[in-house]
């Protein structure tokens, strides 16, 4: 896995990698009782199938954007991001903002399979190399294709045709 990642640097950095020591606060048992981590949602549902587009912003902050500080100013504050404003009164937005990381090597582990930072970047670790669950994945099973902008550093999902 390090070779096919990306540099010599990766795999120098690699090498001193070392694993987390596992941490057991409750037996096995008594932790399955309080809570069990594995959830399978149910639904009758049926797939909706809408585009998807996923922006990762760096080094903005949830104050930034007029539209999620309607209670600045008394209501009159614009912010800094007028155009993100208006994708985010026609989208669906997550208005609860967490930072998942310290460096943009963080970033997109954290958006894409909800891996958070573990004091090292996740692909340099030793767990890189793990099969992780990811929306790249779930929303392929559904049908959707992938395309990834590197200039502007956005994933949008589309169902055929583009």
């Amino acid at each position: 896995m390090n070779i096919v990642l990306n540099t010599p640097f990766s795999i120098l950095k690699t090498l001193k990698a070392v694993s987390l020591k596992p941490v057991n606060y409750y037996p096995e048992q008594e932790l399955s009782k309080l809570y069990d981590p594995i959830h399978f949602p149910q639904t009758d549902k049926p797939f909706n199938k809408k585009n998807v587009v996923v922006l990762i912003l760096e080094s903005f902050a949830k104050e930034h954007f007029g539209e999620l500080n309607k209670d600045i100013q008394g209501g009159k504050y614009k912010g800094y991001t007028p155009f993100l404003d208006s994708l985010i009164r026609n989208g669906y937005t997550f208005t609860d903002t967490y930072a998942n990381g310290r460096k943009s090597i963080d970033a997109l582990p954290s958006v894409i399979t909800g891996i958070p930072s573990i004091g090292e970047p996740f692909v340099l670790s030793v767990y890189s190399g793990n099969e992780t669950t990811s929306l790249a994945k779930l929303l392929g099973k559904k049908g959707m294709k992938q395309h990834f902008s590197t200039e502007r550093r956005m994933e949008v999902w589309v169902f055929p045709p583009i």
